[in-house]
């Protein structure tokens, strides 16, 4: 598969992203909880991206690997009204798109393996459907949103995502 990396001018630089306040679920971990701000264990090929988003945000497409009983998200796609940000594998025939709205943050559903499942929350919508499938040994892990997203960060390993973050205020202002 070959990876996707965001457009350039929707690259931030990393002096940049470090001034903001960011939020993170990382893989692996080395219990049964998933590791808050733990270094994460890289192997070579990881791809990491530091990215904005389209100025009109509309939908997120999600790619996702089906296997016997688990799926593991393997790219992202920011859909604006006249632009869109790719990150990741996108698997064209497994892409599921969500409507995006008011968006309020996420909740990932993921075990030491991988994020196997993902679903966007909005302001005064119930909970969408999972994207993905949430297994019995899955760990859920919600990311609220208290302000606009500036920036996310995605990481991957040779095929999954493995990294997953935003950041919603300058930490001047925190």
């Amino acid at each position: 598969m070959k990876i996707s990396s965001p457009c350039q001018r929707h690259i931030v630089n990393f002096s940049v992203a470090m001034t903001l306040c960011w939020q993170y679920i990382y893989l692996p971990w080395t219990d049964s909880h998933p590791a808050y701000n733990l270094p994460i264990l890289r192997t070579s090929g990881n791809h990491s991206y530091y990215f904005s988003l389209p100025s009109s945000l509309r939908h997120i497409a999600v790619s996702v690997l089906t296997g016997l009983d688990e799926t593991y998200i393997t790219g992202m796609e920011f859909i604006g009204q006249a632009e869109k940000v790719s990150v990741g594998h996108i698997i064209p025939q497994n892409r599921i798109i969500s409507d995006i709205e008011q968006f309020r943050g996420v909740d990932i559903a993921s075990t030491r393996e991988g994020f196997h499942a993902i679903r966007f929350n909005n302001i005064g919508v119930s909970k969408p459907p999972w994207i993905g499938t949430v297994t019995d040994s899955c760990f859920v892990c919600n990311l609220p949103l208290k302000s606009y997203v500036s920036a996310f960060k995605v990481e991957f390993d040779e095929f999954k995502i493995i990294t997953f973050g935003f950041a919603t205020i300058a930490r001047s202002q925190y």
